[in-house]
């Protein structure tokens, strides 16, 4: 028996040793592992802010330097003397000077140095032009680890009684940067000096210092306890073979001395005298335990609470009235802890408490923000474990936190670094990217990945995944610039195009890399710029439709001023000659012929968006039925015609005109492309928009909302590709010489612009063409409905009518058309002698006819001042170009009435009858 309690005794101090060694060695691998993390985070952090400063350093340095005013801290830097224009001074007489990205960059670090504890930053050279760019040893040592070959220096060290990780990478001369610095013998590629990034280690050892001792209690607590069942384990098995010795000493006695029962007696009471005193002594001993757990729990360097399912808070540790505030006196219960702490949740986390007490083992509770006795608020992370029943019957918790506050802040500062350049590439369609040859691994950035299409939650791919996207064409530039990358150690600089696998998507893209030899890693940035080539593309295109347009409304305004003279004369003499004369025939053909050629100048002002429009509440069903048969005459018999209406309709604001216009030309255009026999195919219905769709189409300044479309599609000889970028300028046709003008479609483009829709086509060669226009909803009432087109006499008329035109031809024709009509005319050739007919002019003058532009005074002013002396006139304006001053973008304002230049008697008399009985 003695024996076997002290073989017990040497088992529970052996495992006592290994017990405390396993916790010794995983305290020192917590603190291993705790110091790399710290520097890793802030090698991190030193790493983000060099890239930070490059970007803008590049950004200043592809700009060429930024001016700024001069101040008393900004002189011109006379490192800079040798550029011309360093100095510049504004029309307003604020004087400038020109800044290099590294004197920017110096002042930004002074200013964050003067501003409090940010990362520190210093621009330094081996042969610094400024004394304040000196390197100190570390950089210089690290300068000169670059000139050996190094890419990247990084050491903890000691700055005025402070740790800072010291991070360090070179800056290789590029051609922006010799604009300043090839005067101090600078060339491209040169290593001209680096920026030391050093990153304070507090903010980054104090959360780790606190881990770190949270760690340590916890390898110590756990120790008491191991120590603590360890011995009260082998108190308890010598317990049992003592006992047993003495049972069987016992036994020993009653067989062999049966008769000395008095001897019996006193050593049983021995025993039991032996027993009692045990007893005390263990309970001594239990007592100083307890109180030693009590001193543990109250010393902790962690928060620590224990509590009983009856609510009584039965302790707590001092570190948990150092972060709160509150001490026991001020939380005696479990609710009084929960109101202060938790406010407005309290009943939850009361209700969850009420459940620890049936714990059969330690759980993680999660992380919990609590306020403190001062308001603050504090983030704890707590966990708790059963403690035992008391001799009362009340079970016991025992609740341990870690107070995570400064971690999280950590946490949320690299978060919002991050999204912050995750936000930044967004913007910017950018991203960035790593490409690792030793494994094949790229590892990028979210804006790099969506703009590959790669869909990784890990952002980790395979770079055969993005090989093959360049389009071919583009892969032996790329193929070369890699192959210089890597033999020359230098950078390369490409834009090409990609194809997304399995897509139809094709992007340009700009890139950028550097290699690191050493590393054998492959660093770069990209950007999608697609949007940016398409809009080049689109600003290309509008500037040169812009200018033809004006070139086109411009020749058609004085066009329809001549045509005007001339078609009128025309109609005139024809009035009064005898049909069968020879000279009818010459004069019917000088009529049509002006006819043809106001045709062909409407057209011109259709396509340059100056057409004087007066739009209408249409139903392009009915508008496109009332025109089916002049289609049919138009395109032939050989061609069959099929008309297909939506249902349910929309309703458009369309001047009824233009859509007959449409509709002719495209139908000419289809019965051209149709050799012998074929068909046409008018369709209509309504479309909806919404941006998403938008933002890949090819009309970016089309807006979302309701359409209504018209489609004309053919089944001829269709369409190339190079004849569809160019189907919509004036003057481009396909056809032989002398078949076309070119200025269908661009009539059709006009329209449409005008009215604010957009014109679609699909086509291929041999497959026929569909040209598919769309026109804003309207939403209002019926206002138009077509009808056929009568035969009507030219009517005449007695009324007064003063007639003001500065073309002196167009003022003696329209005067003699109208007093064939019946019309007393009062003519003047300028708004002033208008002004005077109409002062001296007694009678009643029932209409003013009035050019709109003329020198003086425009034609609504003119109206305005006659007005006043003849408050019951009515007026006619005409122009042979759009009048601005009475059409808002070549729409007719309501009541205003208007003749186009070139007119007829017929148009003349109609229109002047109009307006008299208006």
């Amino acid at each position: 028996m003695e024996q076997k309690t002290s073989l017990s005794k040497r088992y529970a101090l052996l495992l006592g040793i290994i017990w405390t060694l396993l916790l010794i060695m995983s305290s020192g691998w917590d603190y291993i592992r705790h110091d790399k993390s710290t520097k890793d985070i802030a090698r991190a952090e030193g790493y983000i802010a060099f890239q930070k400063d490059t970007l803008y350093r590049k950004w200043a340095s592809n700009h060429g330097g930024v001016y700024v005013p001069v101040t008393e801290q900004t002189q011109p830097n006379p490192s800079l003397s040798h550029i011309p224009e360093r100095d510049i001074t504004t029309p307003s007489g604020k004087r400038l000077t020109l800044i290099n990205p590294a004197y920017m960059t110096r002042q930004v670090f002074e200013m964050a140095d003067n501003e409090g504890n940010f990362v520190k930053g210093h621009i330094t050279s081996l042969n610094p032009i400024r004394p304040e760019n000196a390197p100190d040893s570390w950089e210089r040592n690290a300068l000169k680890a670059f000139e050996g070959g190094a890419k990247e220096v990084s050491e903890i060290q000691t700055i005025n009684g402070q740790q800072y990780m010291r991070f360090m990478r070179p800056f290789i001369v590029d051609d922006p940067c010799l604009k300043c610095h090839a005067p101090q013998g600078y060339k491209r590629g040169d290593l001209r000096g680096g920026i030391s990034v050093s990153v304070p280690m507090a903010i980054y050892t104090v959360g780790s210092n606190k881990l770190l001792a949270g760690s340590a209690f916890t390898h110590f607590m756990f120790w008491i306890m191991g120590i603590g069942l360890i011995s009260y384990s082998s108190r308890r098995l010598s317990q049992s073979y003592a006992l047993l010795r003495d049972k069987n000493i016992q036994l020993e006695h009653e067989i062999g001395e049966r008769e000395v029962a008095q001897e019996n007696l006193q050593e049983q009471a021995c025993q039991l005298e032996e027993e009692i005193l045990e007893r005390q002594q263990t309970q001594h001993t239990l007592a100083q335990s307890e109180e030693r757990f009590r001193t543990a729990i109250i010393n902790a360097p962690f928060p620590i609470m224990i509590h009983a399912d009856d609510g009584q808070v039965v302790q707590i540790s001092s570190t948990w009235t150092e972060i709160t505030g509150y001490t026991l006196s001020d939380i005696p219960t479990i609710r009084d802890w929960v109101r202060k702490a938790y406010g407005v949740n309290h009943e939850v986390v009361e209700a969850y408490i009420d459940n620890l007490y049936n714990l059969g083992a330690r759980i993680d509770e999660g992380e919990y923000k609590i306020t403190t006795l001062s308001g603050e608020t504090r983030i704890w992370d707590f966990s708790s474990a059963p403690l035992g029943i008391l001799s009362d019957g009340r079970r016991l918790v025992i609740s341990i936190a870690k107070d995570i506050t400064d971690r999280k802040l950590t946490e949320d500062a690299l978060r919002t670094s991050k999204e912050r350049l995750e936000r930044a590439e967004q913007v910017s369609k950018s991203g960035n990217w790593e490409l690792h040859l030793d494994s094949g691994k790229i590892i990028s950035s979210k804006g790099a990945a969506i703009i590959y299409g790669v869909e990784n939650d890990s952002l980790e791919f395979e770079y055969s995944a993005i090989k093959s996207m360049p389009l071919p064409e583009y892969r032996p530039t790329l193929d070369a610039g890699m192959k210089k990358l890597m033999e020359e150690n230098g950078s390369y600089d490409i834009e090409f195009k990609i194809k997304i696998p399995n897509t139809e998507i094709i992007k340009d893209i700009h890139s950028v890399a550097t290699y690191d030899r050493e590393k054998g890693i492959i660093f770069g940035i990209i950007q999608d710029i697609t949007a940016n080539k398409r809009l080049e593309a689109q600003l290309q295109q509008a500037q040169k439709m812009e200018a033809v347009g004006r070139l086109a409304g411009g020749v058609a305004h004085d066009f329809n001023n001549m045509l005007t003279i001339i078609l009128g004369h025309a109609q005139l003499a024809l009035m009064g000659l005898d049909p069968a004369l020879p000279l009818n025939e010459h004069l019917t053909s000088i009529q049509n012929a002006a006819e043809r050629s106001a045709d062909l100048t409407r057209q011109l002002l259709a396509f340059a968006r100056k057409q004087t429009i007066a739009p209408k509440v249409l139903d392009l069903n009915e508008s496109v039925s009332d025109m089916l048969k002049m289609l049919q005459r138009l395109i032939g018999e050989d061609i069959r015609l099929t008309w297909q209406p939506g249902t349910g309709l929309w309703q458009v604001m369309v001047d009824p005109s233009q859509i007959d216009q449409v509709l002719a030309n495209l139908c000419v255009n289809a019965r051209d492309a149709i050799t012998d026999v074929g068909m046409i195919t008018i369709a209509t219905g309504n479309s909806t928009f919404e941006e998403n769709h938008l933002a890949t189409d090819d009309h970016p300044d089309v807006l979302a909302g309701e359409y209504v479309w018209i489609s004309v599609n053919d089944d001829g000889c269709g369409i190339s590709k190079e004849a569809i970028a160019h189907i919509f300028e004036p003057f481009f046709t396909t056809k032989a010489p002398g078949e076309g003008t070119g200025l269908g479609l661009a009539t059709v483009f006009g329209i449409v612009k005008q009215n604010n829709g957009f014109i679609n086509v699909y086509s291929e060669p041999g497959m026929g063409a569909s040209f598919k226009i769309y026109f804003p909803r309207h939403l209002g009432q019926t206002e138009y409905k077509a009808t056929e087109s009568a035969e009507v006499s030219i009517p005449r008329g007695e009324e007064t009518i003063l007639v003001v035109e500065d073309e002196s031809a167009i003022l003696n024709m329209a005067r003699m058309l109208l007093e064939k009509q019946g019309y007393t005319v009062l003519a003047a050739n300028s708004p002033g002698e208008a002004i005077r007919l109409s002062d001296e002019y007694c009678d009643e003058i029932h209409l003013l006819m009035t050019d709109v532009i003329m020198p003086g005074m425009n034609g609504r002013d003119l109206a305005k001042t006659i007005l006043l002396q003849h408050p019951n006139i009515k007026c006619l304006f005409m122009s042979g170009y759009t009048a601005d001053v009475i059409a808002h973008h070549g729409v007719l304002e309501k009541g205003v009435y208007f003749i186009q230049k070139p007119f007829s008697l017929p148009d003349l008399a109609i229109k002047v009858k109009e307006v008299l009985n208006g």
